[in-house]
């Protein structure tokens, strides 16, 4: 690693120099990545990170979050290094086992939405290749009435499924 870590980093030192490394390998909206890393490291929100700017750093957060920037540089998406992806306004675990939730695939739960289908009983409705199972989990939050099925081939991604059923309250549904 190019960097001497020097004590007592306060948080506006870690983001400029974070920006600068991320954008020296060509890491794209690099300021944004440091921050969403950096506010993931201190379990905070971005804008957090400005208010505390003059905060320093304990030499254990700033180890975990150079780390986070290395496999960053590496290419490594992000939502891969925290874990997580938002979809539909709820987290969901991610991990190298399944895809990452893409903002695009919130169309299925807004047109599945408009369909007129809330007068037919007894609707099912499955979601195979689940993956994190964000769209099934979207739909019974969105649609409890609903019996909702979701299935994947990989015994991995059915657990990071099963998971985000139990976290999000939908285990029984889906």
């Amino acid at each position: 690693m190019a960097l001497a870590v020097k004590k007592n980093w306060t948080i506006w030192e870690t983001l400029l120099w974070a920006e600068d490394y991320l954008a020296s390998y060509d890491v794209p909206d690099a300021k944004t990545e440091a921050e969403y890393l950096l506010a993931y490291v201190l379990d905070c929100k971005r804008m957090e990170l400005h208010l505390n700017h003059a905060s320093h750093l304990s030499y254990h957060i700033l180890q975990e979050f150079i780390n986070f920037v290395e496999r960053r540089i590496k290419r490594e998406p992000s939502q891969y290094i925290l874990g997580e992806q938002e979809f539909w306004g709820l987290g969901f675990k991610v991990a190298r086992d399944v895809l990452i939730p893409r903002p695009e695939t919130e169309l299925i739960i807004e047109e599945t939405l408009k369909l007129p289908i809330s007068h037919i009983p007894h609707l099912v409705i499955l979601d195979l290749c689940a993956g994190s199972d964000c769209i099934a989990i979207s739909l019974a939050k969105a649609m409890p009435d609903f019996k909702i099925y979701a299935a994947d081939i990989s015994e991995e991604a059915l657990a990071v499924a099963r998971e985000n059923a139990e976290r999000h309250g939908v285990a029984d549904c889906c």
